[in-house]
């Protein structure tokens, strides 16, 4: 399984100034687990908590079981409050454009 941290405000610069990290996690099948070599549908899984905080034990289980059904699964770790709406929105999209090109 490959397990990486992708630091989404390193990537996209231009991503709206927050004091949460932005963070992308992969739980993504490899060739080493058996994983075919070709594209794989991709999910990206956000946690609970309604801006103000982070539900961390939702997302894992939810993404692990989307990888064991086949999917290439991905957290997503938004910024919250003081940041403001539409903050998070532009952080998915940053998240989904990553991986498009990745």
């Amino acid at each position: 399984m490959l397990f990486e941290n992708i630091d989404l405000k390193k990537v996209f610069p231009k991503l709206p100034r927050t004091n949460t990290e932005v963070t992308l996690k992969s739980y993504a099948r490899t060739a080493e687990d058996g994983a075919f070599l070709e594209k794989r549908p991709a999910v990206i899984v956000l946690h609970g908590g309604g801006y103000y905080m982070k539900s961390i034990t939702e997302y894992t289980p939810v993404a692990l079981r989307f990888m064991s059904e086949g999917y290439q699964a991905f957290t997503l770790d938004y910024s919250l409050l003081p940041a403001q709406y539409p903050h998070q929105l532009f952080e998915l999209a940053a998240a989904v454009s990553y991986l498009r090109t990745n």
